[in-house]
């Protein structure tokens, strides 16, 4: 996985900047874009494929089931499971 930074210097902006500029324009940080963009995928994933919590977490850039199970609760109100049914 590219870094926060890297991210910033394939962009052309010093990370600082390329925080700044983007938090502007889009009214949330980098990180809580990225998240919502996993999560919506993850979602996505789990309601129209039979892939396991451990594949779709690693498919949409979870570390672990575990990691996205807790942030999936977090940002939608269910779990992944219960998404599935």
């Amino acid at each position: 996985m590219i870094m926060y930074s890297t991210r910033a210097r394939i962009a052309g902006f010093a990370p600082n900047y390329f925080s700044l500029l983007f938090k502007r324009r889009e009214k949330v940080t980098f990180e809580h874009y990225l998240r919502n963009l996993r999560v919506d995928r993850a979602r996505q994933l789990l309601t129209t494929t039979d892939l396991g919590i451990q594949r779709v977490a690693q498919l949409c850039g979870f570390g672990t089931g575990q990691y996205m199970a807790r942030v999936f609760k977090r940002s939608l109100g269910v779990t992944p499971s219960a998404c599935r049914a």
